[in-house]
């Protein structure tokens, strides 16, 4: 069940608004029933809605107090997203997919580069609409494919050299999630055959 629920993620929002969701937030990493009860009641008192995950931190320039410590927070940030809306400019789209807060810049960097933007575009986008600007462009532009012609490996080459930090695999979900936020990455659902059920049920198998 915790994998599962974090593979497919949760809408925060939507847990604070529907019980039944409410009931999957234990199972993300770094909550449990504790603190996914605390995070609701927090969350409620703030005004019952999520608009990024830093508020979940606190934001004392909004009066929102703090949901989560940031430990937890570290954990559990990147398998609780916010449904990204276009027309409001406040939304973050990178809240809206599995890339962790800590990754945003990395994935900032891709997009920029994958729209071949320079340091004069990149500043021009972000002085007039904030750090967002950047993905929200290649969003609005429908120019995500173009991440697929990044190349990876010089990326986290220059990432293990600078920072000390292997991110190829993250480098991969990046790109993944550029394309499509929370992708299905579940198997497709089959009915177990016979010799299945009996299988799970018994322990047995044909050769036992």
């Amino acid at each position: 069940m915790v994998d599962m629920v974090n593979l497919v993620g949760v809408d925060i929002n939507e847990a604070v608004a529907d019980p039944y969701i409410a009931n999957l937030l234990p199972y993300v990493c770094g909550l449990g029933p504790r603190k996914a009860a605390q995070l609701l009641k927090v969350i409620n008192l703030n005004g019952g809605r999520v608009s990024t995950r830093d508020e979940l931190v606190g934001d004392p320039s909004m009066n929102k107090k703090q949901a989560v410590g940031p430990k937890v927070w570290a954990n559990c940030a990147s398998f609780v997203y916010i449904e990204f809306d276009p027309t409001d400019l406040d939304l973050e789209y990178l809240d809206n997919t599995r890339v962790h807060p800590e990754d945003y810049e990395i994935a900032r960097k891709m997009a920029a580069d994958a729209m071949e933007l320079d340091e004069e575009d990149i500043k021009a986008e972000t002085d007039e609409n904030g750090l967002a600007a950047i993905v929200r462009k290649l969003k609005k532009e429908e120019q995500e494919e173009r991440v697929n012609d990044l190349v990876l490996e010089e990326y986290a080459e220059q990432l293990e050299i600078k920072f000390n930090q292997k991110k190829r695999a993250t480098l991969e979900t990046i790109r993944a999630e550029l394309q499509q936020p929370y992708e299905e990455l579940r198997r497709n659902f089959a009915l177990l055959s016979t010799d299945e059920v009996f299988t799970m049920l018994t322990g047995e198998t044909k050769d036992s």
